[in-house]
């Protein structure tokens, strides 16, 4: 439980599995006694508590993650959509849509994936439901497959139905998509996030206690194999797509069904005493095979880059951006962010996060559980759509948004193409690297700018979204409640203070340009001076001869602190998302620092929990040395 508390989604789907089952392994060894089950419960939930305890400095921080994300606190998530699939549809009330066409393509591949995880593709070449990694992958060895209805002729009738009514849970949620939503949360369409693993878990522990009954029992029941082993090849080979050949993999299939032959031979030779020895010997050798077979096609049948690949040539992560990354790092200490109009990653699905891997500040990402603040603003500022969820993981960032780019210090893009649009007219080139060109935004803001206007998100909500983006040029956006600390500064009408850009600058009007070259000279006139520039830290200082609102680029998050001349300020969300600071006439010394919510209380819990662990470890090795004495 401690090893899951740093996934609290994962501790959520573990943990209530790990429930059902202890009410089964109860059942199935104990008489209903509620006592004594009651007592069991009190004990996983207390080791439980304890598990989570020892973890909690972690757990914290993932929990106030999840809840402070798009998905959750925002307004786009699957919950509403999901909960309105009619309970006993089928695969074609999923939300994700994604049969192509292909009547019952899920329930197909969570019976073809029982077989082999490749039986219908690997990797950018699988021909099932959604994708390779997030299709239901239940394959856990074929012998499984096989043994699974023999181990109710090992059950009186008590323990059929109790395991009966434990696999038909787990058939439930596989075949009606409203009971692995309710399972979920209604969060999502998923099964990599627990499903796949427990449904696995549920076949290997019917699988065993059928091995096991099949080795202990002088004269086993075999008549339940003949069965499982023609059913199994009914639904190997009756599963086919006549429209679209080649979903199934025939080499895959033949070797499936090679293999089941095998294994069904040698179990039945196990019911012969004389035979038992050597079956178990094949049995074992059988599926050493077969775990080779299917994990060297996993592994060697996929798209792979090589050593060589990403050391020595020009591909992927390790293509000319990394040298213009590190150009700038030779020639601009400052803060400042980076666009690209090309990604570096070769996969299937475009790469978001080229930023972290060639280090340099984007604006582009692909999280599960994106920062909440900076969503809003791209939805607010009409970058990305405000109703559709997945735009809130894949996030395109600031591309072909000249103004954003300004406000959130851009001041490099790299680029494969011509100059066009606004970058023929705020770009130079200043560096070429191979197929890399690196231009520079002659209308960059740096980090930490500041207005001297300011006008009310209220009122800004009734502009549309182009609208809002060119009036944060002139005056910074601040939420209702926080208009109180913009007090002494002037609040111009949001409809004049966009009106001249609202159609001119997209068309790069003249007009419409000079506007914007000094309105960003304007916000430039007063900027703090960055002294010390970490990830979680911040210090610089700044002069001004009339209060202003200071404006940083960084996603709004009350785990940021600022400190002005050494006295604590208050952070307001500024510009629909980020971060903006009242800062008084004079010269000051500005400070911001991060701490991430609650990190004191979580690391407290830990230490107890591990205290108390270390104690019941050194409780138990006393009592279990004083048995030993007493023997």
């Amino acid at each position: 439980m401690a090893l899951l508390g740093s996934s609290v989604f994962s501790l959520y789907t573990y943990g209530l599995f790990l429930s059902l089952y202890s009410l089964v392994r109860f059942l199935d060894e104990n008489p209903w006694n509620l006592r004594r089950y009651s007592r069991l419960l009190l004990k996983m939930a207390g080791f439980g508590a304890l598990g989570i305890a020892i973890s909690f400095i972690c757990f914290i921080g993932a929990a106030l993650h999840i809840l402070q994300s798009p998905r959750v606190s925002g307004h786009v998530g699957y919950f509403q959509s999901l909960r309105q699939v009619p309970m006993f549809g089928l695969e074609n009330w999923s939300i994700t849509r994604a049969s192509w066409g292909v009547p019952y393509l899920h329930l197909k591949t969570a019976i073809l994936r029982m077989f082999s995880s490749d039986i219908m593709g690997i990797g950018v070449y699988f021909r099932g439901w959604y994708n390779y990694l997030e299709a239901p992958l239940f394959y856990c060895g074929l012998v499984t497959l096989l043994l699974i209805p023999s181990m109710f002729a090992s059950l009186d009738k008590r323990r059929k139905w109790l395991f009966g009514v434990f696999a038909a849970i787990w058939v439930l949620i596989v075949i009606f998509p409203y009971f692995r939503y309710a399972y979920n949360l209604f969060a999502g369409d998923y099964y990599k996030t627990g499903i796949s693993l427990i449904v696995s878990l549920v076949m290997l522990l019917y699988g065993l206690r059928a091995l096991d009954y099949y080795d202990r029992t002088p004269s086993p029941n075999v008549w339940y194999l003949p069965a499982s082993y023609l059913g199994l090849m009914a639904l190997l080979f009756g599963i086919n797509f006549p429209d679209r050949p080649g979903i199934v993999q025939e080499d895959a299939r033949l070797s499936v069904a090679v293999f089941l032959t095998i294994y069904a031979a040698f179990i039945y030779a196990m019911r012969f005493p004389v035979f038992r020895n050597i079956a178990k010997l094949v049995l074992l050798a059988t599926l050493i095979v077969e775990v080779a077979t299917f994990s060297h096609t996993s592994v060697n049948q996929r798209l792979t880059m090589t050593n060589r690949e990403l050391a020595e040539e020009r591909t992927g992560y390790n293509d000319f951006s990394v040298d213009a990354a590190a150009y700038l790092k030779r020639i601009d200490h400052g803060f400042y962010r980076v666009t690209k109009d090309y990604f570096s990653g070769t996969a299937i699905h475009t790469s978001f996060n080229d930023a972290q891997i060639q280090d340099f500040f984007g604006t582009r990402t692909y999280s599960s559980f994106n920062q909440l603040s900076y969503v809003d603003f791209l939805q607010q500022t009409g970058v990305i759509s405000d109703t559709e969820e997945t735009a809130t993981r894949w996030i395109i960032g600031l591309r072909n948004r000249p103004v954003l780019q300004s406000l959130c210090s851009v001041k490099y893009n790299f680029t494969k193409s011509p100059a066009a649009g606004f970058y023929r007219i705020g770009f130079d080139s200043i560096a070429q690297f191979g197929d890399v060109t690196v231009e520079r935004n002659d209308y960059f803001l740096p980090l930490g700018f500041t207005y001297d206007k300011y006008v009310s998100q209220g009122a800004m909500m009734k502009m549309p979204g182009l609208m809002r983006r060119l009036i944060m040029l002139s005056a910074c956006v601040l939420e209702d409640s926080s208009v109180t600390m913009a007090a002494g500064l002037d609040s111009p009408d949001p409809a004049d203070t966009g009106s001249l850009y609202f159609t001119g600058l997209p068309k790069g009007d003249p007009v419409a340009i000079a506007r914007f070259h000094a309105d960003i000279e304007n916000l430039k006139q007063d900027t703090l001076a960055i002294t010390v520039h970490r990830e979680n830290h911040l210090k610089g200082s700044i002069s001004l001869a009339h209060k202003k609102i200071m404006f940083f680029s960084i996603p709004f998050d009350k785990g940021w602190h600022a400190k002005i001349d050494g006295r604590t300020t208050r952070l307001h969300r500024a510009n629909f998302g980020f971060t903006g600071l009242p800062v008084e006439a004079g010269d000051h010394r500005i400070e911001l620092s991060f701490e991430p919510p609650f990190w004191r209380v979580g690391l407290a819990v830990t230490l107890v929990g591990l205290i108390i662990y270390v104690g019941l470890l050194v409780g138990y090795s006393r009592k279990k040395d004083k048995v030993q004495l007493k023997v």
